[in-house]
């Protein structure tokens, strides 16, 4: 366990090392493990304390029981990005006791970082009763707590989906396909997967601001413990173009299958599904402007790392 913690506490994200170390642990009693990583959560060095709490987070174990009270603890701790990240590990954990705790840092905490990360492990909990707390952080001053109290409402939606029993969601498919050749269908089933992109790509910003910034970027004018992996860069970029790509599909989808159709209707016709051509509208307009927030700020964190190598 010492060697795990010591290990990942010299890792960048992506560094093969943390995987191996996380994997060094399956082999031993959980309980044992988890009250042995619990023992570095008082260290005084930033890197070591968050190398324990990320494996409590990451770690996939059954119960974290054990460093629960030491992480209740941690999210009142001096630095923010340890109160974060103890955050998301209760919230990982999901944890019941410390969800009020965790609503409280979402609206709360002065830090912005600590903020965003509580919304988005009220999350991962996926528990409905988060959803005041989420619609009130929906109006923090913070755009990424803003992004991720949306990305956290998203997640605990999906969840609430997920639980419906296989009847009904057939039955819900089977009435959703009953008229696939209408143009009204078509559009809307447009508008329906551009506002799934939307999402994939609120998402994939949630998890960006944190899972990476605390020990990548320069913060307050001090440089970061540890350098910004480019790995981590690779698979951004990556992703970020795949969700473009999807995109431009669903364009060419709408001038092949819509677009000409919608030449061939009288002026009534078209006015009959005016809504649905502006509720598609309005959700390609928030995409592209989600995608520009992203470009920003993925832009700004390789940016500052390298002018801190500079």
């Amino acid at each position: 366990v010492k060697q795990a913690v010591l290990t990942i506490s010299t890792c960048a994200e992506s560094d093969p090392r943390v995987a191996k170390s996380l994997e060094s642990l399956k082999g031993l009693d959980e309980q044992a493990a988890v009250k042995e990583v619990a023992k570095f959560l008082d260290s005084d060095k930033n890197t070591v304390r968050r190398s324990a709490i990320y494996i409590l987070w990451k770690g996939n174990f059954k119960s974290i029981e054990p460093a629960v009270f030491a992480l209740e603890r941690l999210c009142s701790h001096e630095e923010e990005y340890t109160r974060g990240m103890a955050a998301l590990a209760l919230c990982a954990g999901k944890v019941d006791l410390s969800f009020d705790t965790l609503c409280k840092m979402t609206l709360e905490d002065s830090s912005a970082y600590a903020r965003r990360c509580a919304a988005y492990g009220l999350g991962l909990m996926g528990r409905v009763e988060a959803k005041p707390v989420l619609e009130k952080a929906l109006k923090d001053s913070d755009f990424n707590v803003r992004n991720n109290a949306e990305a956290a409402l998203t997640m605990i939606s999906q969840a609430k989906k997920q639980s419906k029993p296989d009847e009904q969601v057939e039955v819900e498919e089977t009435k959703a396909t009953a008229k696939t050749d209408t143009l009204d269908w078509k559009i809307a089933q447009l508008t329906k997967e551009v506002e799934n992109l939307y999402r994939e790509s609120m998402l994939m910003q949630a998890k960006m601001t944190v899972e990476f910034p605390p020990r990548s970027l320069i913060l307050k004018g001090q440089q970061a413990d540890r350098d910004f992996d480019p790995k981590v860069k690779t698979v951004v970029e990556q992703n970020f173009s795949e969700l473009n790509r999807k995109f431009e599909e669903l364009v060419q989808r709408f001038e092949s299958q819509i677009e000409s159709r919608l030449q061939q209707l009288t002026k009534e016709q078209q006015q009959q599904i005016g809504n649905q051509l502006g509720e598609l509208n309005s959700a390609m307009k928030q995409f592209s402007y989600q995608m520009k927030i992203l470009q920003e700020y993925l832009k700004s964190a390789f940016s500052q790392e390298a002018q801190r190598k500079t």
